[in-house]
């Protein structure tokens, strides 16, 4: 919160809501979940496609009117079991990467200040980034990592894994 001061919420009830409320996504350009099994609410696959790559998006606020307004939303979760992030194969929405626990772990006070130093440095390397040209629905092209294609061979099914060693 140091460094934003809005336009970042908690997007977890946005996901799993089965009514679909979402009011809090209004304003939001940075939405996170932490520690959310995203595999474990029904419908949540669905929505994450619609909010990564709709140019729309439809808040409905509970006890009001859904209505549209441009999606300007970038997403992000964070989660140990690297199981509670659905990547299905060859899904192009989601960019997945391991991050190793640390041998010795930082001091969260320590960590906070830490990040407070760098935001600056952050800020300044963020605005002058030179942006590839938009290859398709995303805006930029999709990041393929090594650890992705293991949570893509991961997530595939018996029937097809059999599929692929019969046709192999």
């Amino acid at each position: 919160g140091r460094c934003l001061s809005r336009g970042y919420v908690d997007a977890a009830n946005a996901l799993t809501n089965q009514q679909g409320f979402n009011g809090e996504l209004v304003g939001a350009v940075l939405c996170f979940t932490e520690e959310l099994n995203l595999r474990a609410h029904k419908g949540t696959y669905d929505r994450v496609k619609a909010l990564v790559t709709g140019k729309t998006i439809t808040i409905h606020p509970k006890g009001g009117t859904p209505f549209q307004l441009p999606n300007g939303t970038h997403w992000l979760q964070c989660a140990n079991p690297a199981n509670y992030c659905p990547i299905n194969l060859g899904d192009t929405r989601i960019v997945y990467c391991y991050v190793e626990a640390q041998e010795k772990p930082i001091p969260k006070p320590e960590m906070e200040e830490r990040l407070w130093v760098e935001a600056p440095g952050l800020i300044w390397a963020m605005k002058r980034a030179e942006l590839p040209k938009a290859s398709d629905r995303l805006g930029f092209p999709v990041l393929k990592t090594e650890d992705k294609g293991e949570q893509e061979e991961a997530s595939k099914t018996e029937l097809i894994r059999f599929l692929e060693e019969g046709v192999m």
